[in-house]
């Protein structure tokens, strides 16, 4: 989300997260599944390389999962 503040990215983030928990997904048979899922919020830094911008965001996405899985993390 180029030139959005982490505050807003975050919400954004809550909002799609509560939409995917809230809906529930038809599988084989009409069998229906829901899901969950965890996000990561960073930003990129300054001249910062791909590697480590995707490195960070995917720490903060671990850091959701161990915080009881179903949210969302800024770092």
């Amino acid at each position: 989300m180029p030139g959005i503040s982490k505050d807003k990215a975050f919400h954004a983030a809550e909002r799609i997260r509560v939409h995917f928990e809230t809906e529930s997904m038809r599988i084989i048979d009409g069998q229906s599944i829901s899901a969950t899922i965890s996000l990561g919020i960073v930003d990129l830094q300054g001249n910062e390389s791909a590697e480590s911008f995707i490195e960070r965001a995917d720490s903060a996405m671990y850091a959701a999962k161990q915080r009881g899985k179903n949210c969302s993390v800024v770092m």
